[in-house]
């Protein structure tokens, strides 16, 4: 009996093709109090890249339940108005995407120029009469990329691109800014970050960088209150960590020192390529510190260069300027940062190692109007 009646609603529909003026876009037929609206169909790799975003995995469940109510498949666009569902399609040939639908009782009309589908007929009669579209929001972000996720709060897309995979999110806030200490990260760190403090928790792997590295995430900021980077060579038993601030003060070092060992001895003085630093032995590794002119320097890594040139990490994939980024050599930096936790008694979320496995680099980084992951699948 529902299925007759779905077809009788989708005969009566199909009979009102709508004689508007044909819509550049399905946004501007679906309704404003469209609360989501998806494009496009992400495949495996593009889905695990999307839940890396700390949204990732409810937008992923939203689409799909969205798609559900719908009876969409593969790249159909689809909006999510409340508990209703409407997909769009422009199909080559018309007449069998209309048998199609048919065959299986979706509900179904042509109207400006475009095929609208449910399983509600009541859906359909309700874009059909929207008063304003989503078009005609500001907030609304024209889809591009392989899939956009378009909603009041943000929009997140997901881009491929010569081998690695992009999901950004639109947001508002936050300056850009060329970054000066990058340059001193050298090219085989496994794991780093270039960062303004106030930039740094906004990272999607905040959490777990302080984790991995053992450092409380204030301390490093009140350490750079210039701005900074951090960053993980590879060494053992343990990678030896550096962190470079501008503005810092050695009282600011001294407070990281104490965060990691409370009873560490008192320090002796030192040199760490030709800067006097202060040298604060910690059995398995001493703890170096000082100043370079404006830099604060405090690492685990006596071969750290601060007047000598290094050649710097380029990780693929990032912007000339940024608010913050963060990037990690998966094969490399994630059992780097794993004993690194270890050592200072904790360990990294295992949902965290199970997201970033699949990929052998990722680059996390914010821009003024957009966060963004950036992977390279294995």
């Amino acid at each position: 009996m529902k299925r007759a009646l779905l077809l009788a609603a989708s005969a009566l529909l199909a009979s009102s093709c709508g004689s508007s003026k044909p819509a550049a876009s399905a946004a501007d037929i679906a309704p404003r109090s469209t609360t989501l609206f998806v494009s496009g169909t992400p495949d495996a790799a593009e889905s695990r890249a999307l839940r890396l975003l700390p949204e990732g995995a409810t937008l992923e469940f939203r689409a799909a339940a969205a798609r559900s109510l719908a009876g969409a498949r593969a790249a159909t666009q689809v909006a999510l108005i409340g508990t209703q569902a409407v997909a769009f399609a422009r199909p080559a040939d018309r007449k069998r995407l209309d048998r199609q639908l048919d065959r299986v009782g979706l509900a179904h009309v042509r109207f400006r120029g475009w095929t609208m589908f449910s399983r509600s007929a009541a859906a359909l009669e309700l874009v059909r009469h929207a008063k304003r579209v989503l078009a005609s929001a500001p907030w609304y972000h024209e889809p591009t990329g392989d899939a956009t996720y378009v909603r009041r709060v943000s929009t997140v897309t997901i881009t491929r691109d010569r081998g690695r995979i992009r999901v950004e999110r639109s947001e508002h806030g936050g300056v850009d800014r060329d970054q000066p200490l990058a340059a001193r990260i050298p090219a085989d760190a496994i794991a780093a970050a270039s960062f303004r403090p106030a930039d740094l928790m906004a990272l999607p792997f905040a959490a777990q960088l302080q984790a991995g590295l053992g450092l409380r995430l204030a301390d490093v900021a009140g350490a750079a209150p210039g701005g900074g980077v951090l960053f993980a060579r590879p060494g053992t038993p343990v990678p030896p960590v550096t962190l470079l601030g501008t503005g810092g003060t050695l009282a600011s070092a001294r407070r990281i020192v104490r965060s990691l060992d409370p009873n560490a001895p008192a320090s002796v003085p030192s040199t760490l390529d030709g800067v006097p630093v202060a040298d604060v032995p910690l059995g398995a590794a001493d703890i170096l510190y000082g100043r370079h002119g404006d830099i604060l320097a405090v690492t685990l890594d006596p071969g750290l260069r601060l007047t000598s040139a290094v050649t710097p990490l380029a990780p693929p994939g990032l912007p000339r300027r940024t608010a913050a980024w963060a990037y990690l050599d998966v094969e490399h930096g994630l059992p780097g940062l794993e004993a690194l936790a270890a050592l200072a008694g904790q360990s990294l979320s295992p949902r965290f190692v199970a997201q970033v496995v699949p990929f052998r680099s990722v680059l996390a980084y914010r821009q003024a109007g957009r966060l963004a992951v950036s992977v390279e699948p294995r």
